[in-house]
């Protein structure tokens, strides 16, 4: 309807239901100079108005599993009588779109309304493939069967309490190896690790038992996509006059979709890693169409919001003392917005645990415009103006709950890699079983308000010389200031020179050892 539908990340704000649309138009090449903020691809879209007749239309779709065959890959490893194969049978979709329209007072008001609703649950969307312990045996510590594939030395295990310096490097260490590739089950002492092991499927390809590499060992076949939605909107128009016509149209839409829960076939740990991506938005338009002779005046004002944000619901169970890590991690994410979390636990070259917390990512847009459209013999003269503001918001996010990663550098030959180039399988993981990390950070980052403005004048003659030959002469002027926060939070340049509140403190710590 003239209106911006923008959501964040060039998206579409609200998609809707198709029954709604009177009109579609897509320009690639666009020679109309009222039409900017933008250089390619345009599509607009016009809803539909009520009438002086009653009328409705209702679609439902559905479809099942039960009727689709299994994919190649997912005949390979969703073996009958498996979880994974006990729920791609389960897929199903309902989908239902109404619409209804027609007269208040005949000839002069109207409405029409739409709903749509979808319902899915949909596993088997090939997910891809994690890595994850290969057998009983990695779980317990002992990768000895690692040495039996090819190139055994990039899987040898080293243990971090024998580093030492190289006798023949003094700028190296080395450390000795575990003996067979075995870690003592005393040396197992990470309170995170013994959760994962908890967490973890069962290997369904890829088997080192068949001397094959065991990574990208666990097809995530039927993991589930449960994307719910509705959408709903409404649309008044009134003519008051034979040279008026005003009408109002709002709309709104919700969604929630739990995707990407690689713990889906453990009845204890479901749903742990569900994103619970939710969405929603709402849009808004006024306008006023005014005829006098043969010119035409459009005015509008319109605005909407898109809002993104993943919950992480099952996550939020769990805070970081209940892994052992220190209690001034609670008050610290519980500073954000109380927002304690599974803490992030990154294995290099495995599944790794939990996600940063979501910062939430809101856009709001208002549009005015004006058209003015006057026919003159064989010319359409037109001119408007064009004024819009953007605002997008991002909530607390980061890490606050902390982020524990952990890989190969304590537990490979040597300090460097310059003589053995060692494989993450087996040497991550012990690293995580001995409760060893690599780094451990805790962040948190401020809420931002970012914001710009755009203005656009345009003015265009539309001359129709003859039946075969159109000429368009226009001229828009676009004027958009640079985005800015608020605030006045966005970094933009650092001077090393500038004297801090902490200067002082830091370089006097630094100077006690230098």
């Amino acid at each position: 309807d003239g209106a911006s539908n923008n959501g964040s990340g060039r998206r579409i704000a609200s998609s809707p239901n198709a029954d709604t649309i009177q009109e579609m138009r897509v320009e690639s090449s666009n020679f109309d100079s009222s039409v900017g903020h933008g250089t390619g691809l345009q599509i607009s879209m016009m809803t539909r108005a009520g009438t002086n007749a009653y009328r409705g239309t209702t679609n439902y779709q559905y479809w099942t599993n039960k009727l689709n065959a299994l994919n190649p890959s997912q005949r390979l490893t969703l073996k009958p009588g498996t979880v994974g194969r006990e729920l791609y049978g389960d897929g199903r979709s309902h989908n239902l779109a109404l619409t209804a329209g027609g007269p208040i007072v005949n000839n002069k008001l109207f409405f029409f309304g739409s709903y749509s609703y979808v319902n899915d649950y949909i596993p088997g969307k090939n997910q891809g493939s994690s890595t994850v312990p290969a057998n009983e045996k990695h779980l317990s510590g002992d990768f000895s069967d690692l040495l039996l594939l090819p190139n055994p030395a990039q899987y040898q295990i080293y243990d971090p309490l024998t580093v030492r310096p190289d006798p023949n490097n003094p700028n190296r260490y080395i450390r000795s190896p575990f003996p067979n590739n075995i870690i003592p089950a005393d040396r197992i002492v990470n309170p995170l690790y013994n959760l994962y092991r908890q967490m973890l499927p069962t290997p369904n390809q890829n088997f080192v038992e068949n001397g094959t590499t065991p990574s990208a060992n666990y097809y995530r076949g039927g993991e589930p996509d449960t994307p719910v939605s509705s959408l709903f909107g409404g649309r008044i128009d009134y003519i008051p006059s034979g040279s008026d016509r005003l009408f109002f149209r709002g709309s709104g839409s919700t969604f929630l979709e739990g995707v990407n829960d690689w713990t889906y076939e453990n009845p204890t740990f479901n749903g742990l890693h569900s994103f619970d991506r939710s969405r929603y938005t709402w849009a808004g338009i006024g306008n006023w169409t005014h005829v006098f002779g043969a010119t035409v005046v459009d005015t509008q004002v319109a605005s909407n919001e898109f809002f993104q944000d993943d919950l992480y619901s099952r996550l939020h169970d769990y805070k970081p003392s209940d892994m052992g890590l220190p209690t001034y991690l609670d008050a610290l994410c519980q500073s954000q917005d109380n927002d304690c979390m599974l803490p992030v636990i990154g294995i290099g070259g495995y599944q790794g645990i939990s996600f940063g917390a979501s910062s939430g990512d809101r856009t709001r847009n208002l549009q005015i415009k004006s058209d003015i459209t006057s026919v003159r013999g064989a010319h359409t003269l037109r001119t408007g103006v064009d004024f819009r503001t953007a605002e997008r918001e991002r909530g607390p996010g980061g890490n606050p709950s902390g982020n524990l990663q952990f890989t190969n550098e304590f537990t490979r030959q040597a300090s460097d890699t310059a003589q053995l180039t060692p494989s993450n399988l087996g040497l991550s993981m012990a690293a995580f079983m001995l409760g060893i990390p690599s780094t451990a950070s805790a962040t948190i980052q401020g809420t931002t308000v970012t914001q710009n403005k755009y203005l656009g004048v345009h003015a265009q003659d539309t001359w129709r010389i003859n039946r075969n030959l159109t000429l368009n002469v226009g001229l828009r002027v676009e004027w958009e200031n640079g985005v800015k926060e608020v605030d006045g939070r966005m970094l933009v340049d650092f001077d090393p020179t500038a004297r801090l509140a902490i200067s002082d403190a830091a370089e006097a710590a630094y100077a006690r050892a230098p």
